[in-house]
């Protein structure tokens, strides 16, 4: 007996302090809000103006076929509706936004890619690609059931849908507000749950970078979207784009030793200048850089996320740490971290993840290794049996799951229907082996398979994992991963939604 239970991935398709408020007038007279945020000073609403700064006209009611097909600027209000104008500005395709006779005010501009990430770092100086908390300092908090209650608990727009934990704080007075976005396959979309915003900055000839905002996310997160689709233009103060230095994060030390560690950071704005070299410096005194440390090591040029395992350290030196990167511009640094090199070697020290996935004959498990004891981590894994407190000798079943710290999963294999087991997560160095905390588990009965299929909505438009046959009460991770240029949805099954997140856990 089987049962085949469908989920339709829906994928879009084309388509605390803060400055004293200023002002800007457009060429329609359009007056906006302005605020300054750290060395950037933005504009506090979005654009709706209708003309360029010359007086040109943009482009507007269009069409699919004319957003599709256009390579010109072009302009909408949400649904068509000059009612959501003064709620939520206009939408605008890249065309428009950078075309030479100016879509912002005198003296301002469309932003870049390296524009929003600026502001990502200054409001999250943390912040580490999509991971972030930018969204929720960033967005109005003005929602639906909003917590902050007061003025903020509305249902008239503008404002976000509800959402129970993510509530905007809005605390640099950027007001991002959700105006959703339009595409040409997909129409207007998303209006109080997603926040849009364009750069003119191009991924490839189709594609450019953009800025979303969710009702249910903290991040803002940087995605790619089609030139041809309608988004929210924010302007930023200044007629040309200048050189500045990058922009970047100095990473944690990681499988720190007697004598070694792992150190690294993250670039994530290039400055406007391509980064010519990047790498870390240390010293025992703080804030070391390049012409002053006590090592220094060159890791690659670049964007991205680099480290290195970097030799030569004493037993109880405390050093500090900072990751750098080298434009045109100069050399900048990250937020320095501190390292205290261990002078003794001791047990690693972790813990046993909860065990999931349980059926007749497997499950899922797994460990943190929290500290690795001043000595490398040789070997991790977890070991298994019918009675307490197994170990890496006495056991009915162990995993090997490589070296290194952090967190790490394995699977329980080969294991007999309708029993208990107690499982312990273990770690090795140098000075012995150690054990993480013992859970139990009971496997299940011996069951009828059940085939789970997922089918992708429109198709050909991404991939979906997770499909496959399990027992009754198995906990499914599935993953959706669009294609360049499209973006998630949700997951839905039998026509009703039941997650807006890409990975998603499903109970069969």
């Amino acid at each position: 007996m089987k049962k085949i239970i469908t989920l339709a991935i829906a994928v879009l398709g084309l388509f605390h302090t803060y400055g004293v408020a200023q002002t800007v007038t457009d060429i329609d007279g359009n007056t906006y809000q302005t605020v300054t945020v750290g060395a950037q000073e933005w504009t506090a609403e979005n654009l709706r103006v209708t003309k360029y700064r010359n007086g040109d006209p943009i482009l507007a009611n269009q069409n699919s076929e004319g957003w599709a097909n256009g390579a010109e600027g072009i302009w909408a209000n949400y649904s068509n509706d000059p009612a959501n104008d003064a709620l939520y500005g206009k939408l605008y395709n890249w065309y428009a936004t950078v075309d030479e006779r100016g879509l912002c005010p005198d003296g301002w501009r469309v932003p870049t890619d390296d524009d929003w990430q600026q502001l990502a770092f200054f409001v999250d100086a943390n912040a580490w690609g999509n991971n972030n908390s930018a969204g929720t300092k960033l967005k109005s908090r003005r929602q639906v059931d909003s917590p902050l209650g007061g003025e903020f608990n509305t249902t008239e727009h503008p404002r976000w849908d509800s959402h129970s934990n993510r509530s905007g704080t809005d605390n640099f007075g950027f007001n991002a507000l959700p105006a959703g976005t339009y595409s040409p396959s997909n129409g207007f979309t998303n209006i109080g749950k997603w926040a849009y915003f364009a750069s003119i900055t191009q991924s490839d000839n189709n594609h450019i970078w953009v800025r979303t905002m969710l009702n249910s996310h903290r991040g803002m997160s940087r995605s790619l979207y089609p030139k041809t689709a309608g988004f929210s233009v924010r302007c930023i103060k200044g007629e040309t784009v200048t050189q500045q230095v990058p922009q970047l994060i100095t990473l944690a030390p990681s499988n720190v030793t007697m004598s070694s560690a792992i150190l690294g950071g993250f670039v994530g704005v290039d400055g406007g200048s391509s980064v010519t070299d990047r790498g870390v410096v240390w010293a025992n005194a703080e804030n070391p850089t390049v012409d002053n440390n006590s090592g220094m090591m060159s890791i690659g040029s670049g964007l991205g996320e680099f480290a290195e395992t970097i030799p030569g350290l004493n037993p109880g030196d405390i050093i500090w740490v900072r990751a750098y990167a080298t434009n045109a511009a100069g050399t900048a640094y990250g937020i320095q971290k501190r390292l205290n090199v261990p002078t003794t070697v001791d047990l690693p020290v972790l813990t046993t993840k909860t065990v999931a996935n349980i059926t007749s004959t497997s499950a899922i498990s797994g460990g943190e290794i929290t500290s690795i004891g001043g000595a490398l981590i040789t070997s991790r894994g977890v070991v298994w049996s019918t009675s307490s407190n197994p170990t890496t000798d006495n056991n009915e079943g162990i995993t090997s799951d490589g070296d290194g710290d952090g967190v790490y999963s394995s699977t329980l294999s080969g294991l007999s229907p309708e029993t208990e087991y107690y499982v312990r997560a273990y770690a090795t160095n140098s000075e012995g082996t150690a054990y993480g905390d013992e859970k139990t588990f009971f496997t299940t009965l011996n069951s009828i398979l059940y085939n789970l299929s997922i089918t992708v909505s429109p198709d050909g438009y991404g991939t979906a994992t997770g499909a496959g046959a399990y027992e009754a009460g198995a906990s499914v991770s599935l993953v959706a991963t669009p294609d360049a240029g499209y973006q998630f949805v949700n997951w839905t099954l039998g026509g009703d939604e039941v997650s807006t997140n890409a990975s998603y856990t499903y109970t069969m």
